[in-house]
């Protein structure tokens, strides 16, 4: 709460000072709510009174502040089965499900896994060497990836690390199958062939 509303001073223990809250730093921008999801349910009206009122108060103040953002909200949940769940407010959905843009699993979408590896060991590498080998993007491409892109990364980042700056297929597996929830059927499967 204090993180997104800021608080006043001396409204908590601890609170030995004022503090801006991202509403407030984002003023005349966009304010990204990731995994809205999570939200817990007694939050959410406050969340939207700042949506719909376009005004919030501090954690612990009464002066209102304008809310002059834009919002943009992730899930990674079906909303509609958490408001059916008494988990999330359906007068919230409705106020943030104005453009929906619906992007499949990683699973779903296998072909984007070598420009996305390509993209992100960019980013992990940040201009040191590294290789990445043509049968670990193939180990790349059979696995479900649960935790999607996010996991993929950190897939990329652990076995970049651990490979000395190259990443194998030998590696990659190893890596992959040492994941938690990887138990589960169709999690990692092997090509037909029986080899990378």
């Amino acid at each position: 709460e204090s993180e997104l509303y800021g608080h006043e001073e001396g409204s908590f223990t601890g609170a030995d000072q004022y503090r801006r809250g991202r509403f407030e730093m984002a003023q005349g921008g966009t304010i990204y709510l990731d995994d809205v999801d999570d939200i817990a349910i007694e939050q959410q009206a406050k969340l939207l009174r700042v949506i719909e009122e376009k005004v919030f108060e501090r954690v612990g103040g009464t002066k209102l502040i304008k809310a002059n953002v834009r919002f943009l909200a992730s899930t990674k949940l079906n909303l509609l089965e958490r408001i059916s769940e008494g988990r999330f407010r359906q007068d919230l959905f409705y106020r943030l499900d104005v453009l929906r843009v619906l992007i499949p699993p990683l699973r779903e979408r296998r072909e984007d896994i070598p420009d996305l590896t390509n993209h992100l060991m960019r980013r992990i590498v940040d201009g040191q060497p590294s290789l990445v080998d043509p049968d670990a993007v193939a180990v790349l491409a059979h696995h479900a990836w649960p935790g999607n892109v996010r996991e993929l990364y950190h897939t990329l980042e652990r076995t970049w690390l651990v490979g000395g700056g190259r990443i194998t297929a030998d590696l990659l597996r190893s890596e992959i199958e040492s994941l938690p929830n990887t138990e589960g059927p169709g999690l990692f499967q092997s090509p037909p062939t029986g080899g990378f």
